[in-house]
């Protein structure tokens, strides 16, 4: 910038919803765009720059950060994604998901929880009425690998989902109403 006290604008990049937090590696820009997840812009030109890739989070992506070709983005509602972008196409690829906690979702029809496991882990999910008494053991042992989506769908009530992976352990309150 030549002279600070007067910028002039010489592009722009309007990704239609909200832009968070941008971080700049050389010509790519990746932006955390809220619920647009990430957003990877070539801003070689920045007159006229462009998308080249993209990561739907899934919820809310407030903050990136870029090593290497890894892009860590915090979700607000979802946690943490390690995205690797091998550029081309869309060039975006999920390298893996480390989520520090469990995504509770309450539906009419029921409770969905979903997590994800970066490694080989002990996964106990279990539901617990308001007496503290289990009225369902959704899993229990050992599970691989991936990203898991359990749907539970008990009777009208408030219910506790408790969630064991590996040491930690999430509680969640979930409220049933049809």
């Amino acid at each position: 910038m030549s002279d600070p006290t007067s910028p002039v604008e010489i592009g722009h990049y309007d990704p239609g919803i909200w832009a968070y937090d941008v971080y700049v590696v050389d010509s790519l820009a990746y932006v955390a765009a809220s619920s647009d997840g990430l957003l990877i812009i070539d801003v070689s030109d920045p007159t006229s720059s462009v998308e080249t890739g993209h990561y739907d989070t899934g919820c809310n992506a407030e903050d990136v950060y870029v090593i290497d070709s890894l892009a860590y983005v915090a979700d607000k509602d979802d946690g943490l994604y390690i995205v690797k972008y091998t550029g081309g196409g869309s060039g975006v690829e999920e390298d893996h998901i480390l989520k520090e906690g469990v995504s509770l979702l309450n539906l009419n029809s029921g409770i969905n929880i979903q997590f994800s496991l970066a490694e080989n882990k002990k996964v106990k999910v279990e539901i617990f009425n308001l007496l503290g008494q289990s009225v369902e053991k959704l899993m229990d042992g050992v599970s691989p690998a991936g990203i898991y989506n359990l749907q539970w769908n008990g009777n009208n009530g408030i219910y506790f989902v408790r969630v064991e992976i590996g040491d930690k352990i999430y509680r969640e309150k979930a409220i049933i109403l049809r």
